[in-house]
């Protein structure tokens, strides 16, 4: 018998993290729902992509980039976003592209 004969494969159709967000917070449930849209694209593959030495990269949207230009400290104004702000720590996270950045926001809160 070949295990994989009995394997469904599942596609996400809905982001719940983000539905429940957009039921918690309807004023914005706009963005939510294109961060959504944006995510599913990533996910199957079909979110366009640009060449750029020699890799394809996938170019975050601007509303959902953190923007440090004139910040005096921009690494806590930036842990203040996203963990201060009523959101559940449990529930959130920041991504960073090397360990040696996320090392930094740890170290410094």
């Amino acid at each position: 018998m070949n295990l994989w004969e009995n394997v469904r494969i599942l596609r996400l159709k809905q982001n719940e993290r983000v539905r429940q967000r957009m039921l918690q917070d309807p004023e914005n449930a706009g963005l939510y729902k294109e961060y959504a849209e944006f995510l599913k694209r990533v996910g199957d593959g079909t979110e366009p992509t640009f060449d750029t030495i020699g890799h394809q990269v996938i170019k975050i949207p601007d509303n959902i980039v953190f923007d440090d230009k004139g910040k005096e400290d921009a690494l806590e104004d930036f842990v203040n976003e996203v963990f201060l702000k009523g959101s559940n720590i449990a529930e959130t996270c920041i991504l960073t592209p090397k360990n040696a950045e996320m090392k930094k926001i740890n170290q410094g809160h």
